[in-house]
């Protein structure tokens, strides 16, 4: 006599929507924001781009060329084409990305600056000193401890 054993099957994780690259009627419905009937009623009528026959008996859509699409305004697709972007290569994208930083640092030296000036022109005021009608005191100098929390928020809103 042989004991069973029920099979343990290794829990797979279930994909997000986005990271999914075939979509199902459902899932075009779901992103449309209408009815799995009335998504399929539209493939039935040519108003929304053909599906890929992969598997027999189940349509399904590349998930980017539905985002282009819907981007697109989800035009007649009778008139629309879908258009892969060509990726860039790794030294395009590195230099791209160097040729940012580098605004981005001149950027901020220029705020820093500024923050340097704006905070040198500020005279000391007497702490006690009001004034004579309404009684509220002036204003106070920027400190140091105040300027180095703004210049951390300038350079934490750069990155």
């Amino acid at each position: 006599m042989t004991d069973t054993q029920p099979v343990k099957r290794d829990r797979v994780r279930k994909l997000d929507l986005y990271e999914k690259q075939l979509w199902r009627s459902h899932e075009c419905a779901g992103v449309m924001g209408i009815s799995r009937t009335f998504f399929n009623q539209l493939k039935r009528d040519g108003r929304v781009p053909a599906p890929l026959d992969i598997f027999p008996g189940t349509p399904v859509w590349r998930s980017v060329e539905m985002l282009a699409w819907f981007g697109a305004g989800m035009p007649d697709p009778h008139d629309w084409t879908y258009t892969p972007q060509k990726l860039e290569n790794i030294d395009q994208l590195l230099k791209r990305k160097s040729r940012e930083l580098a605004s981005v640092e001149q950027e901020l030296a220029q705020k820093s600056s500024l923050l340097d000036d704006l905070t040198s022109t500020i005279e000391p005021a007497d702490e006690h000193a009001l004034t004579e009608h309404d009684q509220t005191p002036r204003v106070q100098p920027v400190g140091d401890a105040v300027k180095a929390g703004i210049t951390a928020m300038v350079q934490a809103t750069t990155r």
